[in-house]
């Protein structure tokens, strides 16, 4: 039995049998070097990111390719400011279009389906599927609405808000979330799309349990059960140590939670009672990065054994984002290893 990738995917959703289990490269970066252009470069035209979905699959044969949906845009729209720090990492957010937490609710709405990012998206998107019959899922990475709010107002005085203005930040919140629904609004009509919600700002690092469960997790929820609605798949990733959120992540209905490195698979298990569907979690940047193939071999052996003996469910996978300069055989090396495994 040879599946297609999405069949793949929807197979392990449904808990049926398997010809091999999905491989995810979080290449969205990385893809950019394979068509020799800087990152920033590929991400400002449509062809050029059609381009390098197409190479990145063709080289790693990944179950799902990568896009991003830029909040650098998001926040220029509305009045913000960005500027390039590197050519091939995302452009940092200066300035912000928010400065107290009531002006987010305040801030306009926007017309998403106009903006030029959501076009280019959206082109690229569409002729990649029709380039691989619809057999591919394009992985579509956005910022969660608690992390969209960062993006509109400095992070500092969210973390603030959490203690002093817990009503505003709320009220930032859903204005966020409407923002992220509309987003995927947008695309709502291209199949398939795994829509991968980011949330590095939600990271344990950063927020404290009780703080996470009052303000990221009822809004995640929401903005997953308004998808499922939609009958869209929805993965979660946070930066950082998750292990104690665990338990909230599975209960906002996420079709898989993908796991930073620093998290432990046995544990991960444990805490959420085998019935979340993982993702992870090869350091990025101590393996894929600085490693040698055999380094990488034996991480992605000893995680999938750690699986294993947990009785898991593991999809092997990055913790996070591909840097850039990843050697490539380090990524071939990995895919090898991860079919090997699974």
């Amino acid at each position: 039995m040879k599946l297609t990738s999405v069949e793949r995917w929807e197979r392990l959703y449904m808990q049926s049998p398997l010809d091999t289990m999905p491989v995810v490269l979080f290449d969205n970066l990385v893809s950019a070097k394979l068509i020799d252009r800087t990152y920033l470069e590929s991400e400002a035209d449509a062809t050029l990111l059609l381009e390098k979905l197409l190479k990145s699959y063709q080289t790693f044969k990944a179950d799902s390719v990568s896009l991003n949906y830029s909040m650098s845009e998001i926040n220029q729209v509305l009045g913000g400011e960005s500027k390039v720090t590197h050519p091939n990492t995302s452009r940092s957010i200066v300035a912000y279009p928010a400065q107290a937490l009531e002006d987010v609710a305040a801030l306009p709405e926007l017309a998403l389906e106009t903006l030029p990012v959501t076009l280019r998206l959206r082109q690229a998107i569409e002729h990649f599927l029709n380039e691989t019959h619809g057999e591919v899922p394009v992985r579509l990475h956005f910022r969660g609405p608690f992390s969209m709010v960062a993006g509109l107002i400095e992070s500092e005085k969210i973390l603030r808000g959490m203690r002093r203005d817990p009503e505003g930040l709320h009220a930032a919140l859903a204005y966020t979330t409407q923002l992220a629904t509309q987003l995927v609004e947008c695309f709502s009509d291209l199949a398939p799309i795994i829509y991968n919600i980011s949330d590095p700002v939600a990271s344990g690092s950063l927020i404290s349990h009780k703080q996470y469960e009052a303000f990221a997790f009822p809004y995640t929820q929401q903005l997953v059960e308004t998808l499922h609605q939609q009958n869209q798949r929805v993965h979660l990733h946070i930066c950082g140590n998750t292990e104690r959120a665990l338990p909230l992540i599975q209960q906002t209905g996420v079709d898989a939670f993908s796991m930073d490195q620093v998290v432990d698979v046995a544990k991960a298990f444990e805490m959420t009672d085998h019935q979340l569907l993982l993702m992870g979690n090869v350091d990025p940047v101590k393996f894929f990065l600085e490693g040698t193939p055999e380094e990488i071999k034996q991480e992605v052996e000893r995680i999938a054994q750690a699986a294993k003996d947990a009785k898991g469910t593991l999809i092997l996978a990055p913790g996070c984002d591909l840097p850039y300069d990843t050697p490539i055989e380090q990524i071939q090396a990995f895919m090898e290893a991860a079919r090997a495994c699974s």
